[in-house]
């Protein structure tokens, strides 16, 4: 329970983390002058992330409630359930964060087609993290088969 309760804290921190460097965009100054992000464009950029981050967290929130998969068959099995869902959330979240973090890389930039690069990224990398963490989170535990 304390390993799940971990990670589900690593996506919400991750999906904060990605919101609060967008925020730190608006408002500021780039080395020319000019406003990085504007106000009126924060919720056309946080809105890719909010769907993206929304679609794993309401599932493993939702897997927090029910458990439809069956419990693993050793403490091993378990074991390696959590590493491999340790290790495609820590890929996935940094990729995602590296890029969304682009302008604080590469001052200039646009920080929209960061967010939507960050996105897309996160989309094609789904195809792995996804279901690793959807078992890992939909599989009863020990305690509660």
């Amino acid at each position: 329970m304390r390993d799940r309760a971990l990670l589900t804290g690593l996506w919400l921190l991750a999906f904060a983390a990605s919101l609060l460097i967008v925020e730190s965009y608006v408002g500021h100054l780039n080395a020319q002058g000019q406003q990085i992000l504007l106000t009126e464009d924060r919720l056309p950029t946080i809105q890719p992330l909010i769907k993206l981050y929304g679609a794993y967290l309401v599932g493993i929130l939702a897997f927090w409630f029910t458990k439809p998969l069956p419990t693993a068959s050793t403490d091993r099995a378990s074991r390696i359930r959590l590493v491999l869902a340790v290790v495609c959330t820590l890929l996935f979240n940094v990729c995602v964060l590296y890029l969304v973090a682009g302008e604080h890389r590469h001052p200039g930039g646009m920080v929209l087609a960061d967010v939507e690069d960050a996105v897309k990224l996160g989309a094609w990398l789904s195809l792995l993290v996804a279901p690793v963490n959807a078992y890992y989170f939909g599989m009863k535990t020990a305690a509660a088969s």
